[in-house]
């Protein structure tokens, strides 16, 4: 029995059975105008995306906030925050395996701190 496709499969099964997310610790995002940065990024997660802003001295803690879905690429507009804010990260229902949380919009240089509460969205365990 020839078994050359079982690990191709198996590191594709380990990819899709394992929560990646880079903002499991809070960390801050600084944005300035005309710029937009990346706030998260999840794969098959579910939960919610927290943000505070700060803005410098004298200027609004506001920022546009954006989802970018995969695998279909598509794009779901959240709106204009200001001083803090709360996403629900999208899965599967809206056909997202993977989410990207997308900042900018501001008038002013604007820090954004990020944090989560998110765990694994779809479990399946491979039995032999």
């Amino acid at each position: 029995m020839h078994h050359k496709g079982i690990v191709p499969f198996l590191l594709f099964m380990l990819f899709i059975c394992t929560p990646i997310s880079y903002a499991q610790e809070q960390h801050v995002v600084e944005i300035g105008p005309g710029q937009s940065g990346d706030a998260y990024f999840e794969i098959n997660l579910t939960g919610h995306v927290y943000v505070y802003l700060v803005g410098e001295p004298g200027g609004e803690a506001c920022a546009d906030f954006w989802w970018i879905k995969w695998p279909l690429g598509t794009t779901e507009t959240l709106g204009r925050f200001c001083n803090e804010a709360k996403f629900e990260i999208p899965g599967w229902t809206s056909f997202a395996f993977s989410t990207k949380l997308r900042v900018g919009g501001t008038k002013n240089r604007v820090k954004v701190a990020v944090r989560e509460n998110s765990e694994v969205a779809y479990k399946h365990t491979i039995t032999f």
